[in-house]
């Protein structure tokens, strides 16, 4: 069998591809275990990621305070890790800092500061 460059190629090329999930990063298996409810794993990764300063896992951590998912339910906590990924950019955790403002939940009903 005539086995060309352009074959051996493409079919390594899909083996590749096809373990994907290997490539994954710790935020990706974090994100992965949180969506089919293995909230110990990922707040296990979470809390690495986010003792680290990525603010994408400390606003999914902060999530998980807020909503008592796979931790005990915790605003303060969750005000927390809002405001660090808030301070880091993090869109999200901006809005959802506003909202405990709103609300009071972690922090003081604050008006002035939910619309800063």
């Amino acid at each position: 069998m005539y086995f060309s460059t352009k074959n051996y190629f493409f079919t390594i090329l899909a083996l590749l591809l096809s373990t994907g999930a290997a490539w994954s990063t710790p935020y990706e298996d974090g994100v992965y275990s949180q969506n089919r409810g293995d909230y110990a794993n990922a707040a296990r990764l979470f809390r690495q990621l986010a003792a680290q300063g990525d603010a994408n896992s400390q606003f999914r951590l902060s999530l998980m305070y807020g909503t008592g998912r796979g931790m005990p339910l915790d605003y303060r906590e969750s005000v927390r890790l809002l405001r660090l990924a808030a301070r880091q950019g993090n869109a999200s955790a901006q809005s959802n800092l506003g909202v405990a403002y709103i609300k009071g939940r972690g922090v003081a009903q604050d008006y002035v500061r939910a619309h800063a």
